[in-house]
């Protein structure tokens, strides 16, 4: 019974780590992109910058959480 709950635990567990390590680097790079250009475009208001900032993050991380399921899927998980 052990051993057929960690087989079953051990692919969640990994594809949270997989998706949690690859979403860290990405949600940085995609902030500070969004800062670098809120900068240039000289945005003052912080609000509008924190509302594109949580807009953007919320998609791409639904996306990378898609990409991330279907390949686990794909491999039979």
């Amino acid at each position: 019974m052990l051993k057929s709950r960690l087989r079953i635990r051990n692919p969640v567990y990994l594809e949270a780590v997989i998706d949690t390590s690859s979403g860290l680097p990405l949600a940085w790079g995609v902030s500070f992109l969004i800062l670098l250009i809120a900068d240039f475009l000289k945005f003052e208001n912080l609000l509008a910058i924190s509302c594109a900032q949580t807009v953007l993050l919320t998609v791409v991380s639904l996306l990378r959480k898609v990409f991330i399921r279907k390949k686990f899927k794909k491999m039979g998980f």
